[in-house]
C-alpha cells in the first residue's frame, strides 16, 4: 500500500521530460542572450569563419584568412575579455572594467554604433587584429550557420549573431535531450535515472558555455551522443553516418575511430564491414585529404600545422605542472565564466567531483559481480561466444571514450605547452562536453545500481548542480556582465548591489547582453521557476528510485 501511494505521489514520466526540454529550451535562451558579443570561446573567429562561407563560397586556408572588416569594427567599439586581449595581444580594444567605466552616453553611443556598422564590410577581409586561428575546424556545423547567418546578411551584426546562437542552441537542445533519452535506455538506466542525467546535463555551466555561443560543438557535442548510441544499438548504417557527421563536424571524433574499429572487428558480420568503412571515408575522406595536402596532418591544428611534432608533444609532457593544469581542467569541464575564465567557489566545484567520483566508484564495483553473479555469467560465456563481461562489451562504448578522450587531451595539453613555449600549461576543458554524457551516464548507472546510497548521491548531485546553475545567473553572469566590481563577494554584498544599484546594472547590460536587461529578467525568472519544478519532481520521485 504504501508503494502505491509513493508511486501516486510521482509525477508521470511524460510531465517530467516536458519539464527537462523546456528547461533546456529556456537555457539555451537566456544563456544565448545575457553572453556578450564575442565573450564565448574564440566567438569571433569561429563566426568569421562562417561569414567567410557566406561571402566567398570557399573555404578559407588557414593562415592568410582573416576576419571581416565587419567583425573588425566591432572589436573596436565593444568590450572583451581581458584574458583574451592579453592571448591575442589585441591593442585598441577595451576591457570590460575599461567600458563599465565610460559614462552612460559614451557606452549606448559605442553600442548604437556596432549596431550600426554597414553590413557590407563582411565581404572583405582584415589582419587589422588578428588572422583567423580557427578556420581549419572541419565545416559542418559552420555551413549550417552560414545558411540563417547569408539569409540575414542585413539584419545589423550583433542581432545576426543573436539570432545564430539562438538557432545553433535551440537545435543542440533538442538533439541533447533526445541523444540523452535514448544512450540511457540503450545503457541500462530507467525513466527516473535518466531523467536525472538530463537534468545534470542541462544544468552542467560548461555545457551551456560550450554550446550556446558561434563554433562548432553545438553539433560536435550531440553527434558524439548519438554516436554512443548508435554503437550501442549496434545499428551499422547509422554509426557509420554519424561518425562520418561526426568527423566533418569537429576532428576530435578522430579519437572514437580507434573504439569504432574495434566495433567493426568484433561486433559486425562481415557484410557490415563495407557499410562501415565506405560510408565515414565518403562523408569525411576528402576534408581529411585536404587537411593532409594544405596543413601536412589530420586535424589541421594550428600546433600541428606550426611544426609541433609528435615527438615535441610527448617530450613537453615531463615539464607540465599536472597538480595544477589537472584540478582547473577537471573544475573547469564544469564550470568556467566564458573567455573572461572566472571560476566557482573551488569548495563547490570539489564537492561536485567528490560526488561524481563516489558515483563512478559504485559504477565500477557494479561491473564485478558476486561469485554466483560469476558463475552464472562464464556459463552465458560458454553458451555463447558474442556474450562479453560489461566492462569489455557493452559499457566498454560508455567508459572507453572517456579513456580516450582524456588520453588524447593530456596530449592537447603536451601540444599546446610546446607550442607556446610553456605558456599554456591546459588543454580548454570545454572540449569535455563531448563526452560528459557518457561520464555522467557511468554515474548514475553506478547510482541505480547501488541501492539506498546511489539515490542519495543522484538526489544530491541534482540539488548541487541546480543551485550551481541558479547561482551561476544570478551571482556570476549577470554581475560579471552588468558592471559589478566587487569581485568574490557574499550573498548580502549581492543582494545589497541588486537592490541599491539595479538602475545603472541594467542600463550596462542594456549596452552588454543580446538582450534588453528587462527580457533577460523575465528569462531569469521563467528559468528559475522550471529549475525548481524540476528538482521538485525529481526529489518527489525519490521513492520511486
Amino acid at each position: 500500500m504504501r508503494a502505491c501511494q509513493q508511486h501516486n505521489r510521482s509525477l508521470p514520466a511524460k510531465y517530467i521530460r516536458a519539464l527537462l526540454l523546456i528547461y533546456g529550451i529556456f537555457n539555451a535562451a537566456l544563456y544565448s542572450s545575457l553572453l556578450p558579443l564575442w565573450e564565448g570561446f574564440d566567438e569571433e573567429f569561429h563566426y568569421g569563419y562562417v561569414q567567410y562561407l557566406g561571402a566567398h563560397h570557399r573555404f578559407p586556408v588557414l593562415g592568410p584568412t582573416a576576419l571581416s572588416l565587419e567583425i573588425n569594427r566591432s572589436i573596436g567599439l565593444l568590450p572583451m575579455s581581458y584574458i583574451m586581449i592579453r592571448n591575442v595581444r589585441l591593442k585598441g580594444v577595451r576591457t570590460f572594467d575599461q567600458y563599465f567605466a565610460l559614462d552612460s552616453a559614451t557606452r549606448h553611443s559605442l553600442y548604437n554604433e556596432a549596431l550600426s556598422i554597414p553590413t557590407d564590410l563582411r565581404l572583405s577581409e582584415s589582419a587589422q587584429y588578428y588572422t583567423n586561428y580557427e578556420v581549419h575546424h572541419a565545416p559542418l556545423a559552420y555551413l549550417l550557420m552560414a545558411i540563417p547567418d547569408s539569409l540575414m546578411s542585413r539584419v545589423p551584426l550583433p542581432r545576426r549573431v543573436w539570432i545564430v546562437r539562438l538557432l545553433a542552441s535551440m537545435a543542440c537542445v533538442w538533439l541533447m535531450f533526445r541523444g540523452m533519452w535514448a544512450l540511457g535506455v540503450e545503457a541500462g538506466l530507467d525513466e527516473r535515472f535518466t531523467a536525472v542525467l538530463a537534468f545534470l546535463m542541462f544544468s552542467c555551466q560548461m555545457f551551456w558555455a560550450t554550446v550556446a555561443h558561434i563554433g562548432n560543438d553545438w553539433l560536435a557535442v550531440p553527434l558524439a551522443v548519438w554516436l554512443i548510441v548508435w554503437a550501442l544499438r549496434r545499428n551499422a548504417v547509422w554509426l557509420a553516418v554519424i561518425l562520418g557527421l561526426g568527423l566533418l563536424s569537429k576532428a576530435y571524433f578522430l579519437v572514437f575511430v580507434p573504439l569504432y574499429l574495434l566495433a567493426a572487428i568484433f561486433w559486425y558480420r562481415k557484410r557490415d564491414l563495407l557499410t562501415l568503412f565506405a560510408i565515414p571515408a565518403i562523408l569525411a575522406g576528402p576534408w581529411y585529404s585536404r587537411n593532409l595536402m594544405l596543413y601536412g596532418n589530420l586535424s589541421g591544428r594550428v600546433e600541428e600545422s606550426n611544426g609541433v611534432t609528435t615527438a615535441g608533444a610527448l617530450q613537453s609532457l615531463v615539464s607540465i605542472p599536472w597538480l595544477k593544469s589537472i584540478p582547473f581542467m577537471a573544475r573547469g569541464a564544469f564550470w568556467m565564466g566564458n573567455s573572461s575564465f572566472t571560476d566557482f567557489s573551488i569548495s563547490t566545484m570539489n564537492t561536485v567531483l567528490l560526488l561524481l567520483v563516489i558515483a563512478l566508484v559504485l559504477y565500477v564495483k557494479s561491473l564485478y559481480p558476486g561469485e554466483a553473479d560469476r558463475r552464472s555469467l562464464w556459463s552465458a560465456r560458454l553458451r555463447s561466444s558474442r556474450v562479453f563481461t560489461p566492462a569489455l562489451g557493452r559499457d566498454a562504448f560508455l567508459w572507453a571514450p572517456v579513456v580516450l578522450f582524456c588520453g588524447a587531451m593530456i596530449y592537447v595539453t603536451g601540444s599546446s605547452y610546446s607550442f607556446t613555449k610553456g605558456e599554456a600549461t591546459a588543454a580548454s576543458p570545454w572540449y569535455l562536453q563531448a563526452v560528459m554524457p557518457m561520464l555522467l551516464c557511468m554515474a548514475m548507472l553506478g547510482c541505480r545500481r547501488s541501492g539506498r546510497l546511489g539515490r542519495w548521491i543522484a538526489m544530491g548531485s541534482a540539488v548541487l548542480w541546480g543551485y550551481i546553475l541558479a547561482a551561476t545567473y544570478v551571482a556570476k553572469l549577470i554581475p560579471l556582465y552588468g558592471g559589478f566590481a566587487g569581485g568574490r563577494s557574499t550573498l548580502r554584498d549581492l543582494g545589497a548591489w541588486y537592490l541599491s544599484d539595479w538602475s545603472r546594472t541594467s542600463d550596462i547590460l542594456n549596452t552588454t547582453a543580446m538582450v534588453p536587461a528587462a527580457v533577460l529578467l523575465t528569462l531569469l525568472a521563467i528559468l528559475l521557476t522550471i529549475l525548481a519544478a524540476t528538482v521538485v519532481a525529481l526529489l518527489r520521485n525519490r521513492a520511486s528510485f
